[in-house]
């Protein structure tokens, strides 16, 4: 985990408030290992201070009283209407339908943007993970925690259902604190995945992640940008695509295979992957 933290800093990212944990932890043993080496009184305050720093900076993703309420009002009203929802990649798009239109029915007249970004956080717990709440701050309702975990069983994006889940978690990350944050997550999560016992670092798990960020970030940009999402959403769900194409992205990579192949997260092959990545969400016109 400490070499995860130093990459991270490394490729020059700072993440949210969990993943800070982390480095304030790193910075009080560096700090505690220099002083025993070096007696640097000095080298100790500025390192335990940036490491405060860098906790209040990202501490920062709580949400207000009103999202929470309307984030749960949508997610409520989700819950209250899956009976219907279908497996497959068509749930993908219905349930983003139903929840686009309750934003849509509580936003005549005012700015659209809030109930964009309530609509958005609710996909984040219901169909990405309860521990989006937390981030913000918030308990979930433990009682509908297995009615939760069926509805994201039976949503995918590509056939697959670790990909939506990827997709509304860095997408709710994203209004819950920016894009470079949310992607820090993402970059975090497959290199976790990388060490023995994971899954392997996945770029095709990071086209999901990037397609969330960018479609949380079209969806709540600025009002005008706002309302043509809901539109589009609302008269076109099974229409759009918001998922790149995947084909040829590499995944089920070991840390071994992730540094000397590719080189690490800085590292040439690495950067190309993403850029390509990148290449294919700029486009979807769907996202722009």
């Amino acid at each position: 985990m400490v070499a995860v933290g130093a990459k991270w800093l490394n490729f020059g990212y700072l993440p949210i408030r969990p993943q800070l944990y982390l480095i304030v932890i790193v910075a009080v043993v560096g700090a505690l290992v220099g002083l025993s080496l070096r007696r640097s009184r000095i080298a100790v305050i500025s390192v335990v201070g940036l490491s405060v720093v860098l906790f209040a900076w990202g501490a920062s993703t709580g949400i207000t009283d009103d999202l929470d309420e309307a984030a749960r009002a949508t997610g409520l009203y989700l819950l209250e209407n899956s009976e219907d929802i279908p497996r497959g990649d068509e749930a993908f798009a219905l349930l983003l339908e139903r929840a686009f239109v309750y934003a849509e029915d509580n936003s005549h007249g005012t700015d659209p943007v809030f109930p964009n970004q309530a609509a958005i956080l609710a996909l984040g717990v219901l169909l990405g993970d309860d521990q989006v709440a937390r981030v913000g701050r918030r308990e979930v309702d433990l009682d509908r925690r297995e009615q939760r975990a069926a509805l994201r069983r039976r949503v995918t994006v590509h056939g697959r259902n670790d990909l939506s889940k990827h997709f509304w978690v860095s997408a709710a990350l994203t209004v819950l604190s920016d894009e470079r944050r949310a992607l820090t997550v993402g970059l975090a999560k497959e290199l976790k995945d990388s060490t023995p016992g994971g899954s392997g670092f996945s770029f095709v798990d990071m086209a999901a992640n990037k397609a969330g960020i960018r479609f949380a970030v079209v969806a709540t940009r600025d009002a005008a940008s706002a309302r043509s999402m809901q539109m589009r959403i609302i008269h076109d769900a099974h229409q759009l695509n918001f998922a790149p194409d995947i084909s040829g992205l590499p995944e089920g990579i070991s840390d071994d295979e992730f540094r000397t192949v590719y080189g690490g997260l800085g590292g040439t092959n690495t950067r190309a992957i993403l850029a390509e990545i990148d290449r294919r969400i700029r486009a979807l016109e769907d996202l722009r």
